[in-house]
């Protein structure tokens, strides 16, 4: 399949949740066969596999946008969580919270991109 899908001079749209599903696993949004980043947080400039051009958009300002809420929930409702157990510290409780913000953080800003050159 290599060279006719990107080749042929015309991209026929392509599903909007089947690219947002494959933006947000890694994938190349058009056949989800090749790897959409090379490290962490770079694309690749086309797929591997189909040759999908992969840095056509121009998001790296709504990445954050999008990722820090989606990061930011799991943080704010295990604070919650946690504030209800009486007896701990309200240290521990920021710290925690933190935490899981961070973590969350960046277990989620490579897929909102993803989720994004999906949906450019």
């Amino acid at each position: 399949m290599k060279g006719g899908y990107a080749h042929n001079g015309f991209n026929p749209p392509r599903p909007v949740e089947q690219a947002l599903r494959r933006g947000w696993s890694g994938r190349c949004p058009a056949c989800c066969e090749g790897g959409l980043f090379r490290i962490w947080m770079l694309v690749h400039d086309e797929c591997s596999h189909c040759s999908e051009t992969l840095q056509h958009a121009r998001i790296s300002n709504v990445v954050p946008v999008v990722a820090v809420p989606l990061a930011f929930l799991p943080a704010a409702f295990f604070g919650a969580i946690l504030d209800f157990v009486r007896g701990l510290p309200l240290l521990f409780v920021v710290v925690v919270s933190e935490v899981v913000a961070v973590a969350a953080a960046i277990y989620v800003l490579p897929r909102a991109k993803g989720l994004l050159v999906g949906l450019a």
